[in-house]
């Protein structure tokens, strides 16, 4: 099953998200899995881009999101094979998300029994994103 941005809400994908990314830099993947990302199926939502910072600490970490449907920033932290997440603006939602697989250009989560793929992006010129080349 892909995951659908018109029939999951930003809780749940924000979850998905940070899951992945707290798992890697649990074990010790950071740079693997810090950078801007975007669904996979999300191809004509160009405004759609999540983007993980970690902070060296290895504890909690931050994130945004732009545009689905609002502009978002969260925090999330790993503990074992999961994530947890948490939204640090309106509307405040908490989820727990869990990586699946992971490579330097994807992320195979699963959200509320939903899996889903994100891509990596290398940039963002002009609101257009450039994915990476293999």
């Amino acid at each position: 099953m892909r995951f659908d941005l018109n029939k999951y809400s930003l809780g749940g994908f924000l979850t998905a998200l940070v899951f992945l990314l707290c798992t890697a830099c649990s074990q010790q993947k950071e740079t693997q899995i810090s950078g801007i990302w975007r669904s996979e199926d999300a191809l004509d939502a160009k405004n759609l881009v999540i983007e993980f910072v970690p902070n060296g600490t290895g504890q909690v970490f931050s994130g945004s999101i732009i545009g689905f449907p609002t502009d978002a920033e969260f925090e999330w932290r790993a503990q074992g094979d999961e994530v947890f997440i948490e939204t640090t603006t309106e509307p405040v939602v908490s989820q727990t998300m869990l990586l699946l697989d992971n490579t330097d250009q994807s992320l195979e989560v699963e959200v509320n029994r939903t899996k889903f793929t994100l891509v990596r992006v290398d940039d963002i010129i002009d609101g257009e994103m450039m994915e990476s080349l293999p």
